[in-house]
């Protein structure tokens, strides 16, 4: 059991460029742009509990997080977010490792404090993966508009994964294949809904976005190496989806 105590102070903003399609950018993107730079002062915890047999390879055990931050410690915004992640790991045999995963999070602005567009919940492959980043969530789909995915102040996400040894090559050589199913949603965007009397409209519904596929992982000497192809089994008409990932780290 650990407890990490943090404090971070930073200046954020949106630059708007050119698409050269003829479309402007969505109205809340526009209005964040328009607001410059802001300051964020942040404190925050993160409590973690783990019961893994190995830190970077886990065959059986538990991994929880639970992080909150506070956004207003001085600074220009004012935001409460919590999230949290847990991973339960089984081995089945002994090549293959089975680890199920539930996260989710929630973030709102006190004080009078607004959130701002860019510090929301934006869905993508590290929630589902075969989708893009920024692929799902509310999405402002007001004609004329580039279709800007705004944010949203909730999300959760799950993952059933099935991690093996490669036959026929060593350990040593530290590729691993899996295969997965995942399933999430982001949702409830806080933002203005219109902007000089001039109506937007988002779609923000809560609807399950879920996917299967395979991967490949590289334990190399530089971080864990993956690549991923997903197939969405379900998602929203104006999701943005992206079957091959590339990816550094874990997931």
């Amino acid at each position: 059991l650990g407890v990490q105590w943090r404090y971070s102070l930073y200046n954020q903003d949106i630059t708007l460029g050119s698409n050269g399609n003829g479309l402007v950018p969505s109205l809340p993107v526009q209005q964040a742009a328009a607001a410059g730079p802001t300051w964020v002062s942040q404190g925050g915890t993160t409590t973690t509990f783990s019961t893994l047999d190995n830190n970077k390879t886990p065959t059986s055990g538990i991994r929880s997080q639970l992080s909150q931050d506070i956004a207003g410690l001085g600074g220009d915004v004012r935001f409460l977010r919590t999230t949290g992640d847990t991973r339960y790991y089984q081995q089945i045999n002994s090549d293959v490792v089975a680890m199920v995963r539930g996260q989710g999070g929630y973030i709102t602005g006190w004080g009078g404090g607004q959130v701002p567009l860019i510090n929301n919940f934006f869905g993508g492959p590290t929630m589902v993966r075969g989708f893009a980043p920024y692929g799902f969530g509310p999405r402002d789909l007001t004609p004329g508009s580039t279709h800007d995915n705004v944010g949203g102040s909730t999300y959760f996400a799950t993952t059933a994964e099935l991690q093996s040894g490669i036959p026929g090559l060593p350990d040593e050589y530290g590729l691993r294949a899996t295969a997965f199913v995942d399933a999430g949603s982001v949702f409830r965007y806080t933002g203005p809904t219109s902007f000089a009397g001039q109506p937007i409209l988002v779609a923000d519904k809560n609807i399950v976005r879920s996917s299967v596929g395979v991967g490949l992982t590289w334990a190399s000497p530089f971080g864990a190496l993956t690549v991923d192809y997903a197939v969405p089994l379900s998602k929203a008409a104006y999701d943005v989806v992206q079957p091959l990932r590339f990816s550094a780290g874990g997931f």
